[in-house]
């Protein structure tokens, strides 16, 4: 960069004319001129930006005042009307007295004559916020113009270490707030009052440099605080980041890159130049995105791994008018000189104008197909604020203000002379009070002491539809309860991802789910329980990229697959074929041309724009700003209506007549709408509550046979805020509604098989009371799509209908494709108006979370998931088995040697290779084992060595060196095994249906004793869920012989999937409060008088032995669940028991037998505990034998591995035996 300045010859310090040259290396040179012009005592009256080019010119003039106040500023320029704003001072010029903006409207101000704030400012409604000051100018009380006082108090805090003072708010009817600070002026811990009245603190530490060190998640007193700590290297750069659940963001430096890897061992580089400027992302599967600027920063393309380019070309001064993106076409823009967007020309040749006032506000937009407009200030007490909006199709919007200047009512009028009418009310609080919609029902909100809305009523009937019992310290309500008294309760993990949710009416189960996350915020499994007793659960599996490639269950819940490639195009999909795309380098990239499903081929046709035209069973039509105006398929359409923002106020369909949507909420928000169709019209009023709709109040205006004039209906809602169940008045169950992974509709118990009807969609189920079920949005049920308000979607072929506008996660190569639903990971995330991905998943749980540097600023793209996978040193093959068949084949002999290698590092539990975890080789063997699973699957007639190499692996990771329990493992194997089941005539190596029919007998005979997760263990820090145990640490145990209890470390870790579980009730005799423990029927309690016995065996009255001596725990109720769940345990070395539960109650430890081989001899071994000094002696014949296999001609390379490694294992076997280390050996 270069500056040049050319100076007066009389005032040689000011400026009057500064040229900025920029150029860079690879762009050509631009030049940018500001020219300024000084007033005889060198005040600044001038400043012209461009002054040689008329079209870029904006020229800025200042007035003075005789002080030297700049009281007037006029900017100005060709082709626009001047805009003036004003500043007048008191009589001395020292303090501002009002200022008047460019419409000549006035605000007054008073400002306290010492310290220059402002005591009073009153607006051009002549509403007044008024202020007050300590004798240090610091803020002690505001009133707003409706005469709610904040007042702020401080005051010296002794009850917190290094606290110097505490900063408290007070708000009537808002919940109190205090800051504690330290004499740096850093906050050490906020605190508010939560819904019951206590207090919800958030903790933050610093190190000895003044750096977050770790900070709590909100927390109760005494609760335990989660923790997310933060470590730094010598540059004060993040490190790493360790959240509450030992998830972590891990960041390393070199030079320009930083590579970020996160609990999964995923990975992904980013670069930036010498200026900071993002130019190249890796993400895991070491694909690239590079960015290009220009000499002014200004980002002038991006290329992706394909070569598909996106080009974008700016004026001089930084407006961008031109873009040319592969999916949307070439669009150029054009502005006026204050930079406001005047035109637009899209790729379809539609043009765009805008207008604004004086103050810059849109006031006119015409299209070619529709003009809007927009007035403001004309309203009672609504200067500064919208009047009216509305639109050539007779749409139109007015807003009138209460006396405070507060909306007070908005009047639609769509499709009849008689506007639709929203009213809303407040509290002498200024809170929110209530609603009146259109048909004249109103509802109520009442509020708590505290401040909180807990409660959500009729105000004619009194009827209360919703009710809060219990918020966490985070806010999350755990427990509520519906009008029909069906009561929801709630359990969140450590990041506060919803764990499980049930809801039932006296004790009757309504809905039940509970939920199981990895650690980047994947769901891996849901298990589902409805009223009418259907069940259904579901597994998922995701890839390097975090993308869903597996999603299956038990019957009748089917398997279904999904490949990608690496820009997150769906290649294959189960049930629906195999996807085609334009090649890369053309038009629209990212759009799905055919779809082969093995006997036909549909073909997808666009507009220039990226809108689908046409898929083969459906046909559209797009209004010019890119809405669907039509669509047409399976002998049904439907045509819509847009009001001045671009928003769908009105729906004709051929099945459901005409719809009228009132729903000022942005996005997913409802509020009314109405429907009517032969002369039947019934009115939604949509009940929200805590910022969910939590029901649809329903009347009819002339009922017809067996309907009523009213009804109540209430939602129960899964995770991603989907309709699970729908509920009447009295809690009867009126539907189950169920969805597959991707919000294809499919009955409760889980089965994807619909109806025949061939006027509608294949296998498209109905809603029967409600239109709104997945993510809570409208299904077009009749022609198979769910509307997301800004977009459609099809569920079908997960992809969306037209290219999303915004690129929201523009440093992800993933979050350039614009079809792609949620970035393909649609467990996790939602689309509230399908134009964003928002959830709760990604690094740091949810958005804002994690992925931020402790001081706020980014870590990373906002809940970013395209920080990749795990390293691999063998490419990226592994990560797409769909296009790697061939490869695995013509390369397994290369890597086969390597994956054993590990493997047996693993398992012999000798020194990895330098920093490298267990866990870390596991999640490479357990990638490679799963890759070789899909080969099979696709290639059911391959050699019988690569089966066998497959179930080798098997045995590998789920014998005696219990990897089994390994994450990865885990998932790869369950993965398989629905592979095998999917894929009926599958060819499997008679070697290979010994083992596994082998390992499933073995797994029956000798199951796992395991909890559920969610189990408290005692351990020197407290109570930790028994999932969180890892290897090394310690817990509380007891010597069932001498009754001595000490901290005894895990030696293992056990994890099992789809378990039966057994509920225990107990009771506390000293304190008779309850608990329930979920567990296996095999675990053993010690009960008085028995001994160690069995779950299964226990009976109600049995009295358990805990950790308090003299404290017994009673067996109260035994009932078994409906459905399994993943179950956890570990291996306690010294005592082998250990206590569970807030009751401390006392269990042995895990009696898993994990060594494939012995289950397969029926585990004839037994325990050396006591030492075996023959042992050595004992193992030689079986090495010996061995060995002589070695020297037998035509050992292939595979086999020798494999023996050298059984004599290896032989050896470490018998030298345990010889010390009397307690070892599981073979008969």
């Amino acid at each position: 960069m270069k500056n040049t300045m050319h100076k007066m010859p009389i005032i040689r310090t000011l400026p009057l004319l500064l040229a900025t040259l920029w150029s860079a290396a690879d762009a050509a040179s631009l030049t940018r001129t500001v020219s300024y012009s000084y007033d005889a005592q060198g005040a600044l009256k001038q400043e012209v930006v461009e002054p040689d080019n008329p079209a870029l010119r904006l020229q800025t003039d200042y007035t003075l005042d005789g002080w030297g106040n700049v009281t007037n500023t006029t900017v100005s320029g060709q082709g626009v009307t001047s805009r003036t704003r004003k500043t007048t001072y008191d009589t001395q010029g020292r303090l501002p007295v009002s200022t008047e903006n460019a419409k000549g409207q006035q605000t007054s101000l008073v400002l306290d004559p010492v310290w220059g704030q402002i005591k009073t400012s009153t607006d051009g409604n002549q509403l007044s916020v008024s202020y007050e000051y300590d004798g240090l100018g610091r803020k002690i009380k505001s009133t707003s113009v409706d005469g709610i006082v904040t007042s702020w108090t401080y005051a010296f805090c002794s009850e917190l270490a290094g606290c110097s003072y505490k900063l408290s708010r007070h708000t009537n009817g808002q919940p109190d707030v205090t800051d504690y600070i330290d004499g740096l002026g850093r906050t050490l811990r906020s605190s508010v009052v939560g819904f019951d009245g206590r207090t919800s603190l958030v903790d933050t530490e610093y190190d000895e440099l003044g750096r977050v060190k770790r900070k709590s998640d909100p927390y109760y007193p005494g609760d335990t605080p989660r923790w997310t700590v933060y470590e730094y290297d010598a540059l004060s750069r993040v490190t790493k980041e360790t959240r509450p659940d030992a998830g972590y963001n891990q960041y390393s430096y070199n030079g320009l890159d930083t590579t970020l890897t996160n609990a999964k061992l995923q990975t992904n580089v980013k670069t930036v130049n010498s200026q900071g400027q993002l130019v190249k992302v890796v993400d895991a599967a070491g694909k690239s995105l590079r960015y290009d600027y220009d000499p002014f920063g200004n980002l002038v393309q991006t290329i992706d791994s394909q070569g598909n380019r996106i080009a974008l070309e700016y004026d001089l001064r930084g407006r961008k008018t031109r873009m040319s993106d592969p999916d949307l076409g070439a669009w150029n823009y054009s502005y006026n000189v204050y930079g406001e967007l005047t035109g637009q020309t899209d790729a379809r040749g539609n043009s765009t104008t805008l207008s604004y006032d004086s103050l810059g506000r849109l006031i006119a937009r015409t299209e070619a197909d529709f003009n809007s407009a927009w007035e403001y200030d004309t309203a009672s007490k609504g200067i500064g604020k919208l009047a009216k909006a509305t639109a050539t199709n007779g749409y139109v919007r007015e807003y009138q203000y209460d006396a405070y200047g507060r909306e007070q009512e908005v009047r639609y009028t769509i499709d009849q002379p008689t506007p639709y009418v929203k009213q809303t009310r407040y509290d002498s609080l200024g809170r929110v009070s209530g609603y009146s919609y259109p048909t004249g029902v109103q509802v109520d909100y009442l509020y708590n002491a505290q401040g909180y809305a807990y409660q959500l009523k009729n105000s004619q009937s009194g009827r209360v539809y919703w009710t809060a019992n219990t918020l966490s310290a985070s806010g999350k309500v755990l427990q509520d309860t519906l009008g029909n008294g069906v009561t929801t309760q709630r359990q969140y993990d450590e990041l506060d991802r919803l764990k499980q949710t049930e809801a039932s009416l006296s004790g009757d189960l309504r809905f039940r789910e509970v939920y199981s996350w990895d650690k980047v915020g994947n769901l891996l499994e849901r298990n589902s329980q409805y009223a009418n007793g259907n069940l259904a659960t579901d597994r998922f599996t995701y890839d390097a990229l975090n993308r869903l490639t597996l999603s299956s269950g038990d019957a009748p819940v089917s398997t279904q697959e999904v490949q990608y490639d690496e820009l997150g195009n769906i290649l294959y999909k189960t049930a629906v074929g195999s996807y085609s795309y334009p090649a890369p380098g053309t038009a629209r990239p990212h759009a799905v041309s055919s779809i082969n499903n093995g006997s036909s081929i549909r073909s997808f046709n666009y507009d220039a724009n990226g809108n689908l035209l046409n898929d083969g069973q459906r046909t559209l039509s797009w209004t010019s700003f890119n809405l669907p105006a039509t669509i047409q398929g399976y002998g049904q359409s439907e045509t819509y209506s847009y009001d001045a923002e671009h928003e769908r106020v009105k729906q004709v369909s051929s099945v459901w007549g005409t719809q009228i949507y009132i729903n000022p909420a942005a996005g997913a928000g409802l509020f009314y709408e109405k429907t009517s169709k032969d002369g039947k019209t019934e009115h939604h009023h949509y009940l929200t509550a805590n910022g969910d709709v939590v029901g649809d109040y329903l009347t009819r205006d002339n009922p017809g046979v067996g309907e009523l004039p009213a009804e109540e209906r209430y939602w129960l809602k899964d995770h991603l805020g989907s309709n699970r169940a729908v509920l009447n008045a009295s809690g009867g169950l009126l539907e189950s509604l169920g969805f597959d992974a991707w919000g294809k509709r499919r009955f409760a118990s889980g089965n994807a098989n619909g109806q025949t009807d061939p006027n509608l969609p294949p296998n498209n189920l109905i809603g029967i009371t409600t239109d709104r079920g997945y993510t809570g949005h409208e299904h077009l049920d009749e022609l198979g799509l769910i509307h997301m308000n800004g977009r459609i979607y099809d569920p079908t072929i997960a992809r969306f209908m037209s290219g999303d506008p915004n690129l929201t996660f523009s440093e992800e190569l993933q979050g350039y494709n614009r079809y792609a639903y949620v970035t393909n990971n649609p467990l996790t995330y939602t689309d509230p108006d399908g134009y964003d991905r928002w959830g709760d998943g990604g690094w740091g749980g949810g958005p804002g979370g994690g992925n931020t540097n402790p001081d706020g600023s980014a870590a990373g793209s906002k809940d970013t998931r395209g920080w990749g996978s795990e390293p691999r040193e063998h490419g990226d093959k592994s990560t797409r088995a769909y296009d790697t068949q061939p490869s695995v084949e013509r390369h397994i002999e290369a890597y086969a040697r390597e994956i054993y290698k590990n493997a047996m590092l693993l398992t012999s539990k000798t020194p990895l290779q330098a920093g490298m975890t267990p866990a870390e080789w596991e999640y490479r063997v357990a990638s490679y084992m799963q890759l070789l699973g899909y080969d099979i699957q696709y290639n059911p007639n391959k050699p019988r060595r690569l089966t066998n190499e497959l179930v080798n692996m098997v045995d590998k990771l789920t014998g005696r060196y219990q990897m089994i329990d390994g994450e990865y493992t885990l998932l790869s194997v369950t993965n398989i095994g629905a592979i095998f089941i999917a894929r009926s005539g599958l060819f499997l190596s008679k070697v290979a249906q010994e083992e596994l029919a082998a390992a499933n007998a073995a797994g029956k005979k000798f199951p796992c004793r395991c909890f559920v997760a969610g189990t408290l263990v005692q351990t020197p820090g407290g109570l930790r869920e028994i999932q969180d145990i890892a290897l090394g640490d310690q817990v509380l145990s007891r010597n069932d012989e001498t009754g001595e209890v000490a901290y005894k470390a895990i030696s293992h870790i056990y994890r099992r999937y789809g378990r039966p579980i057994l509920n225990l009730e107990l009771q506390d005799q000293a304190s008779n409060q309850l608990e329930k423990l979920g567990v296996t029927d095999e675990h053993p309690f010690f009960v008085v008088g028995k001994g160690w016995t069995p779950a299964e065996q226990l009976a109600v009255g049995d009295r358990l032995h805990s950790e308090r001596q003299g404290s017994l725990v009673v067996v109260k109720a035994i009932t078994k669940d409906a459905f399994k769940q993943s179950t956890f345990n570990f291996t306690v070395d010294g005592y082998h028991t250990y206590f569970v539960g807030k009751f401390s109650t006392w269990v042995h430890n895990n009696d898993c037998v994990t060594n494939v081989d012995e289950k397969r001899k029926n585990a004839t071994g037994k325990s050396d505990a006591h030492g075996d000094p023959n042992a050595l002696s004992k193992a030689e014949k079986q090495i010996e034998a061995l060995r002589e296999k070695l020297n037998e001609p035509g050992l292939g390379r595979r086999d020798r591995i494999k023996i050298e490694q059984k004599i290896k294992n032989i050896r470490e076997t018998a030298e345990s035996r010889r010390k009397g280390e307690t070892h599981w050996t073979k008969g």
